[in-house]
C-alpha cells in the first residue's frame, strides 16, 4: 500500500467521527457519494452579502470576531468547527458567539441562503441554513469556512499540501462537476475540501478515486461540512 492509501487509525477518530468500514460495500458507499452530492448543490463555493460590514468599517469593526472563542489553532472535524458541534440550532450559535452577525451566503449557482457569520482566531465561518430566513430555534445545514490558515483538520494543519493531507487521512475522491476541484476523504464524506487546482487540471473528475492529476502541491482554500445527519 503506497503512501496515498494509507489510513493510520489513530487518525480518522480525530476528522471523521469514527474509523472508516473496512469493506465498504457498493451500495453503502454510493449512499455516501449522494450525501456529498447533496452538499455539493446545496452549498458550493460563493460569496455572502452581509448589512452590517457597512455599518461596522465605520465603527472600525471589520470582522464579527468570536474573542471569547479564540484558540491558537482552530480543529476541524465532521462534528465540529472549533468549539461549536455542527448539529447547533442558530440561537445557540449566537449564545456563545455574540458577535455573530446574519448574513446572505449565495452560491456559485445563485441560490441565497441565510447564515451565521463570524471568525475564529481569523477563520471565517458562515453557518448557513436552507430556507427563505435565518430561524433561530432550527439547526444549521452546512458550514462553509474560508480564510483557514490558522486551523487543523484533526491534528494537521490545513496549511497542509494536499499530498501530505491524503498521505495523512488515506483514499478520497473528488468531483470537478461545478467549476471547482472538489475532494473528500472516505472516512469523513461530510467534510469537503476545496483545492485551489484548476480543474481542467484536476479533472474531469465524476466522484473518482482516481485524483492523480491533482498536484500534491495543491492548498486548500475551503472546506464545507454537511450538518446533516
Amino acid at each position: 500500500m503506497s503512501a496515498h492509501t494509507q489510513q493510520p487509525p489513530d487518525t480518522w477518530g480525530k476528522v471523521g467521527g469514527g474509523a472508516p468500514d473496512d469493506a465498504l460495500s457498493r451500495d453503502g458507499y454510493s449512499i455516501r457519494l449522494m450525501s456529498v452530492l447533496c452538499l455539493l448543490v446545496l452549498a458550493p463555493p460563493g460569496r455572502y452579502t452581509d448589512a452590517s460590514v457597512a455599518k461596522d468599517s465605520q465603527l472600525g469593526l471589520q470582522h464579527p470576531t468570536c474573542a471569547n472563542l479564540s484558540e491558537p489553532s482552530i480543529r476541524i472535524t465532521s462534528d465540529s468547527v472549533g468549539p461549536f458541534p455542527v448539529r447547533m440550532k442558530a440561537r445557540d450559535i449566537t449564545s456563545m458567539c455574540p458577535a455573530a452577525r446574519e448574513t446572505t451566503y449565495t452560491s456559485l449557482e445563485g441560490a441565497a441562503s441565510p447564515a451565521l457569520r463570524m471568525q475564529l482566531n481569523g477563520l471565517e465561518v458562515f453557518a448557513i441554513q436552507h430556507r427563505a430566513r435565518l430561524a433561530h430555534d432550527e439547526r444549521v445545514d452546512i458550514w462553509v469556512l474560508t480564510k483557514i490558515m490558522g486551523a487543523c483538520l484533526g491534528d494537521i494543519p490545513l496549511s497542509s499540501n494536499w499530498g501530505e493531507l491524503r498521505s495523512r487521512f488515506g483514499e478520497a475522491s473528488g468531483t470537478t462537476e461545478i467549476g471547482v476541484t472538489m475532494v473528500w476523504f472516505t472516512g469523513a464524506p461530510k467534510l469537503t475540501l476545496v483545492l485551489d487546482t484548476d480543474p481542467a487540471t484536476a479533472g474531469p473528475l465524476d466522484f473518482t478515486h482516481d485524483l492523480s492529476r491533482i498536484p500534491d502541491s495543491a492548498k486548500v482554500v475551503q472546506v464545507m461540512i454537511s450538518a446533516r445527519p
